[in-house]
C-alpha cells in the first residue's frame, strides 16, 4: 500500500516539480495535490479520521490563495476574510489540527523564513519548517526523519507523539526548546 503525502502549493510549476521530486525519491508514495486553501479545507471536511488512512505527512506552502475566482463561489469564512494570503498555510495547519489530524506530521515548505511559522500558536512537535531553495535535500532530510519516526511508531504501536518524545534526538531538541533552530541544539543532538 502506498503512503499518502498531501501537498498544498498554488504555483503549478512548483507543484509539478515538487510532486515529481517526491515521487522519484519515495517510490511508495501517492502525492495528492491541493492548489487552494478552500480545496484543502474541503478535503478536511470529508476525511474520516476514525476509519480513513491518514496521510503520512502534509507539505504546505504558507502563502497561497483562498480559491480561484468563480462567479458562484461561496464567500470565504471569517478567519480567511480577516487574514491574508500570507497566512493560508498556517490556517490550514490549524484547521487540520482541529479536524483530527493531530498526529500527522506537517512540513511548511516556503520561501519565508522560520520566524513566520515557528510561533507557538502555529507549531507543535510534529511540525517542521523547510525554506525553499535550489535543492530538495533539506526537504528530503526532514521527510526521511519523519518517515523513520513513523516507521518506529507503526512497529511499536506508539502514538506518533510518544514515538517523537522517545526519539533521543527529538527529545534533546525539545529540551532545548521546540522553536529553537536545530543549529542551536547541535550539542544536544550530537550526544547519544
Amino acid at each position: 500500500m502506498k503512503r499518502e503525502i498531501k501537498l498544498i502549493e498554488d504555483q503549478p510549476e512548483q507543484m509539478k516539480t515538487i510532486k515529481e521530486a517526491l515521487e522519484a525519491r519515495y517510490r511508495d508514495v501517492d502525492v495528492q495535490t491541493f492548489e487552494t486553501e478552500r480545496s484543502f479545507r474541503d478535503y478536511l471536511k470529508d476525511v474520516d479520521v476514525e476509519h480513513a488512512a491518514l496521510p503520512e505527512v502534509v507539505i504546505s506552502d504558507v502563502m497561497f490563495r483562498w480559491d480561484f475566482p468563480e462567479p458562484d463561489a461561496p464567500a470565504p469564512p471569517p478567519d480567511v476574510e480577516s487574514g491574508t494570503f500570507r497566512e493560508a498555510g498556517i490556517r490550514c495547519w490549524k484547521q487540520a489540527r482541529k479536524m483530527g489530524l493531530k498526529n500527522v506530521p506537517w512540513v511548511y515548505f516556503t520561501v519565508l523564513d522560520a520566524d513566520t511559522t515557528r510561533n507557538p500558536a502555529n507549531w507543535d512537535g510534529l511540525t517542521r519548517h523547510v525554506q525553499k531553495s535550489g535543492s530538495f535535500v533539506p526537504l528530503f532530510a526532514e521527510l526521511d526523519d519523519l518517515f523513520e519516526l513513523s516507521k518506529e511508531w507503526s512497529e511499536t504501536g506508539q502514538e506518533v507523539t510518544d514515538a517523537l518524545l522517545n526519539n533521543p534526538k527529538t527529545r534533546a531538541g525539545l529540551l532545548e526548546g521546540i522553536a529553537a533552530p536545530l543549529e542551536s541544539c547541535a550539542a544536544s543532538l550530537s550526544q547519544p
